[in-house]
């Protein structure tokens, strides 16, 4: 195994970048509620009626559906797409930039652990990793700030590592 020599990234940064993938990650989940709604729409799933109701709330109309319309939005099915959007969202940008673009504004890189680029096992892995270690409260990131690497714990098990990356010179 080879030595590690690259600037790791401190948990600051990482969470700055991730409270502004958040936003992204906002973007691209109304984005498939959308299409997933149009989809279900557009095969007739929810084209009744009497199951959907347009309110009138001074200015602003807004569509109310009642426990029909819930499962096609809502359910266990939608969920897991939603997840696994989120998923390929993460995968897609680590695989082809090694970076969200909330990595590229705090000027960070996904590399693996010898420092080149991560193959698409490893990203796979860390994006499932990752996952978990956001819906655990955070706590696979504050493992950083007690693992002897100074690494979270994705980072650990997918042999990957964050690097901070140079300030551009000014021209």
């Amino acid at each position: 195994m080879t030595t590690f020599n690259l600037p790791l990234a401190k948990l600051v940064p990482r969470l700055g970048s991730l409270v502004y993938d958040l936003f992204l990650l906002f973007a691209v989940g109304f984005a498939y509620s959308a299409i997933v709604m149009s989809v279900a729409l557009a095969i007739g799933i929810e084209l009744d009626q009497e199951h959907i109701s347009v309110v009138s709330e001074g200015d602003i109309l807004m569509m109310q559906a009642d426990e029909e319309f819930r499962p096609a939005l809502g359910g266990p099915l939608f969920q897991s797409g939603l997840v696994i959007t989120y998923l390929l969202f993460y995968l897609g940008f680590w695989y082809f930039r090694s970076a969200t673009l909330g990595m590229q504004t705090w000027r960070l890189k996904l590399v693996s652990a010898d420092g080149g680029k991560p193959s698409l096992a490893k990203c796979i892995v860390r994006s499932g990793l990752g996952f978990l270690s956001f819906a655990a409260l955070g706590m696979g990131y504050f493992w950083m700030l007690f693992d002897p690497q100074k690494i979270a714990f994705h980072d650990r098990y997918s042999d990957t590592r964050i690097i901070r990356l140079d300030k551009r010179p000014k021209k």
